[in-house]
């Protein structure tokens, strides 16, 4: 059974000055049921995925940042405008993400093929990968990766550093 709920906590005013209130719209997937093809856009807030397997998954996020904590997934595509992504202990075949005002981190992931792009924001990934492209043109780019991984990166404001080793503003192998 498909489990939707949506939580809505009281506002609470600090001070007279404004106002704290968050609102969460929760759906828990039944272990049985496999999630082919995820699509989505949102305007204004986040996602967080814990512990999902996708084949496909395409998001558009205009105000709010993407954390996903051990999901697997064939094909990722993401754009976000202003927010940060984040993949945590997850693998993919191939990831495509686009970050306008935001960073990109994949931490201790494993994916096949990464396409990354951080406008204001840098790139920092960690874990095993055949291949990683990327751009970062108002930040750096950390990457900590297999030594067979294929890389071609480049900075415009910021350095890239390649497994503990400066590389400049662009390093290609």
């Amino acid at each position: 059974v498909l489990s939707v709920e949506q939580k809505i906590r009281k506002k609470n005013f600090m001070f007279r000055i404004g106002k704290n209130n968050k609102d969460e719209i929760i759906i828990t997937i039944p272990d049985d049921s496999p999630l082919v093809s995820v699509n989505g856009e949102i305007k204004m807030g986040g996602i967080k995925a814990t512990d999902l397997s996708f084949s496909d998954i395409a998001l558009e996020i205009n105000m709010g940042g993407i954390l996903f904590d051990n999901v697997n997934c064939e094909n990722v595509d993401l754009e976000v405008d202003m927010g940060g992504l984040e993949f945590v202990n997850s693998e993919f075949d191939s990831i495509k993400a686009d970050v306008n005002m935001g960073g990109i981190k994949l931490n201790k992931c494993n994916g096949g093929s990464a396409d990354l792009k951080a406008e204001m924001g840098g790139v920092d990934v960690s874990g095993e990968y055949d291949s990683i492209t990327g751009e970062a043109e108002m930040g750096g780019i950390e990457l900590d990766v297999n030594d067979d991984c294929k890389i071609d990166v480049e900075t415009e404001m910021g350095g890239v550093r390649v497994n503990g080793t400066d590389m400049g503003k662009k390093y290609k192998n």
